[in-house]
């Protein structure tokens, strides 16, 4: 992990260090041995009453965030947050409402939603590849081997086709696309990149595509394409 921030001190450092090493250590000890751990008033490892992995995690883990987190993540396919961009916060502050590990402020979606060169990385079926270049988030890993998460992936899936997010996120890419044309249009008079990827990992699409309209029916596409390949794992 790194600290964004270039305001700390040692002592800061060392803290921030031991808490989340501790957090993780709590998580995992749950997840994979079944032993059950908590944080005492210093932010050390004690043992804890908890009985199930779930209590457990979510006494030092807001396990809310971390499943949604999950849930973005995958319908993105991110590869990047298998071993960067990847954020979260802790706020002990006496009116704080963050005094858990939280997992926000998604970021970095470059090398994602079908646009990387590789096996199923391109494709919209297949979970997103953990272990992408050597590399795996430890958080999303430990969360997807719980017990509870495919009840919890499900339900807040299901609720996102009750009110068709997805449909309303393709709707705002229509309506910004079409609106917004002759800027658009603009935009790539002065910047020609449109058919010419930038990395060797970029995908088909973007080498042959030559009109922002057609990027983003290849987005759209893609989208639905991930919809009904996730329907069919958490529905």
């Amino acid at each position: 992990y790194s600290i964004k921030s270039d305001f700390y001190s040692a002592d800061q450092k060392n803290f921030i260090s031991k808490y989340m090493n501790n957090v993780y250590d709590i998580a995992y000890n749950a997840v994979v041995k079944g032993k059950y751990y908590t944080l005492d008033e210093n932010y050390d490892l004690v043992n804890s009453n908890y009985t199930t992995t779930y209590d457990t995690l979510n006494a030092v883990i807001d396990v809310d965030s971390l499943v949604r987190s999950y849930i973005l993540e995958e319908f993105m396919k991110d590869i990047d947050v298998g071993f960067s961009s990847y954020y979260m916060f802790v706020d002990f502050s006496e009116n704080s409402q963050f005094k858990r590990l939280t997992f926000g402020a998604p970021w970095d979606f470059d090398w994602s939603s079908g646009n990387v060169t590789g096996g199923h990385l391109f494709l919209t079926s297949g979970d997103y590849n953990t272990t992408f270049s050597g590399h795996m988030n430890p958080w999303l890993f430990l969360i997807v081997n719980t017990e509870f998460f495919y009840t919890m992936a499900h339900n807040y899936w299901t609720i996102m086709n009750e009110c068709n997010v997805i449909g309303k996120i393709i709707d705002e890419m229509n309506y910004i696309t079409d609106t917004f044309s002759d800027e658009f249009t603009k935009n790539f008079q002065k910047w020609n990149v449109l058919g010419q990827g930038t990395h060797s990992y970029h995908s088909s699409p973007v080498w042959t595509t030559y009109t922002h309209r057609g990027y983003v029916d290849n987005l759209i596409e893609w989208c639905n394409g991930r919809k009904a390949y996730l329907d069919g794992k958490w529905l």
